[in-house]
């Protein structure tokens, strides 16, 4: 059996909910190391690198994406080398391998200041079956189907330092088990075959691309959990991040900084249709003179919610969004403040 070794960015918000179950665990090694290529060994390049490798790290360490705009993670960033226990060069046909250990207890202490929780190496293991749906043709995606969307949730998974398993899908199973059981969420099957991989987590999907738009539909089930999600935009990527928001969301899982602060305003942005879009709304407000704090709150579709915090308040909020044209106002509901990206 080929076990993929863990899942995206789509599932960072997932180990949260199922460290609390019970699920087979896997251990993860290396999670505080890193492997870059680099053109030499001098100081000046391993000193631009390294922040690079402390934010994949964390991303890893943490589950989490939005862990790297913390602001206890900006003011460690400033000061890497305290983080790291070692490093070394391998020579590779004309480059250099830098391989960064980063410190076990450093990095927990870090996630603490951050009010988030620490994650052991022991982490849960997740079965997906997952079929894509395209001209009415649905494929499973697995280790030798899709192997492009295989590839890239193989990536994002390895970046959040979650263990998945796709399915085998051999003779025995496909007696069974059809695209349709997906597709229709005929359940039963499925967690039947959970069994045969020691995981009794399941997350079953569908997706597909209708006029350059993706439809996703999501279902997670563990124990008597049955939990449902669909969401829909142009960019892949961004449909897997949105599902671990809703993740987020549904487990009620917040980080602490954000919950204790009263003086968190939510910002409601409409028209995010990539990640581009996203990085430049969330470097926009982060670079606001009366903001002290942004953090991710959700992502729905194309619209996305951050969290601001202000010492001056909503009003000099508003003031200072007005002052710029990259967002327009909307309304304001519920203590909701809504903009939409200026096309």
């Amino acid at each position: 059996m080929k076990c993929r070794p863990a899942l995206q960015i789509f599932l960072s918000a997932l180990i949260i909910f199922l460290l609390s179950n019970s699920v087979f665990a896997v251990t993860i090694d290396n999670l505080n190391s890193i492997v870059i290529q680099v053109t030499d060994t001098s100081v000046d390049t391993r000193s631009k690198v390294l922040p690079q490798a402390f934010e994949q790290v964390m991303r890893r360490v943490a589950s989490s994406h939005s862990a790297v705009a913390h602001p206890e993670f900006a003011k460690a960033k400033q000061k890497v080398d305290s983080y790291i226990n070692t490093y070394f060069y391998t020579e590779n046909s004309g480059t250099y391998n830098l391989t960064v250990q980063f410190n076990d207890q450093a990095l927990a202490d870090l996630l603490t200041k951050m009010g988030r929780s620490s994650f052991s190496k022991n982490r849960p293991q997740v079965l997906l079956w997952l079929v894509v749906d395209q001209h009415n043709k649905p494929q499973f995606v697995n280790s030798s189907s899709q192997e492009p969307l295989a590839d890239k949730i193989d990536l994002l998974s390895s970046n959040y330092g979650l263990p998945v398993l796709f399915p085998l899908l051999d003779l025995t199973e496909r007696l069974f088990i059809a695209e349709q059981d997906v597709i229709n969420f005929n359940l039963p099957p499925l967690q039947q075959a959970a069994g045969r991989y020691n995981a009794d987590s399941v997350v079953v999907g569908k997706i597909n691309n209708l006029s350059g738009v993706w439809h996703c539909e999501w279902r997670l089930l563990d124990g008597p959990q049955d939990i449902a999600w669909n969401s829909t935009g142009d960019d892949l990527d961004v449909m897997f991040n949105q599902l671990a928001e809703k993740l987020v969301a549904s487990y009620k899982v917040t980080d602490k900084s954000i919950a204790s602060n009263k003086n968190s305003i939510a910002v409601r942005v409409k028209g995010v249709n990539s990640v581009a879009d996203y990085a430049k709304v969330l470097a926009y407000l982060k670079n606001l003179s009366v903001v002290q704090q942004v953090e991710i709150g959700s992502v729905d579709g194309n619209q996305a919610m951050f969290m601001v915090s202000s010492e001056a308040g909503k009003e000099a909020v508003i003031k200072a969004l007005n002052m710029d044209t990259l967002l327009a106002a909307e309304s304001d509901i519920d203590a909701t403040l809504i903009y939409r990206i200026n096309s």
